[in-house]
């Protein structure tokens, strides 16, 4: 999937919900992937360096273009969940934007971007036309280079809660389209480190 940032954007209003923004998970939680990046026998895309220790790196040197590595993960969706994962921003002499991507497919997906000017946004891209949800202006919001970033997004009846490093960021709807990719995306000349990907129930 091609990932496209412009400068006019349509802007979707994103409110909380004072009742379901806790990001405290029930202890019955059930999970059914845990990736930790020990090895590679879950098969994700190999870049420039092997997956071990609890690091997976995905990134773009020279010409390299744009690269994106998901996996294809099946939901039910009539059950609530979580998917979280951790990430660090190695290296972005571009500025092009890096991050995670879910419910996705060829075209199409629900997305957190940021980059090494550490100001996050959500978005959404409908048949390759990108819409921001919202964009960040807290600096706060994620850590320096090289430090661990936790994205988490809950899926809660018919609406995404996203939080990043546990702060509660937005509200969007889910889409009626079921679409199964999973992953992340850098631009050129950037690394990104993965530490780890967990889906469970709630």
């Amino acid at each position: 999937m091609r990932i496209i940032i412009t400068s006019v954007l349509v802007t979707i209003f994103c409110t909380s919900l004072f009742a379901q923004t806790d990001l405290d998970t029930p202890k019955d939680t059930k999970v059914f992937y845990e990736e930790y990046f020990q090895n590679n026998d879950n098969n994700w895309k190999i870049y420039y360096k092997k997956i071990l220790f609890g690091r997976y790196f995905i990134e773009t040197i020279g010409r390299d273009a744009p690269a994106i590595s998901t996996k294809t993960f099946f939901f039910n969706e009539k059950l609530n969940y979580e998917i979280e994962t951790k990430v660090a921003i190695e290296w972005n002499k571009s500025k092009e934007m890096m991050g995670f991507i879910w419910n996705a497919d060829s075209t199409s997906a629900y997305g957190i971007a940021f980059n090494k000017d550490l100001k996050p946004y959500v978005f959404t891209t409908e048949n390759g036309e990108e819409t921001i949800v919202k964009m960040g202006t807290d600096e706060d919001l994620l850590e320096d280079m090289y430090e661990e970033n936790t994205l988490t997004i809950k899926k809660i009846d018919y609406e995404y809660l996203v939080f990043i490093n546990g702060k509660y960021f937005c509200t969007m709807p889910t889409t009626k389209n079921l679409r199964k990719q999973i992953g992340y995306f850098i631009g050129k000349k950037s690394e990104m480190k993965v530490e780890s990907l967990i889906l469970k129930y709630l």
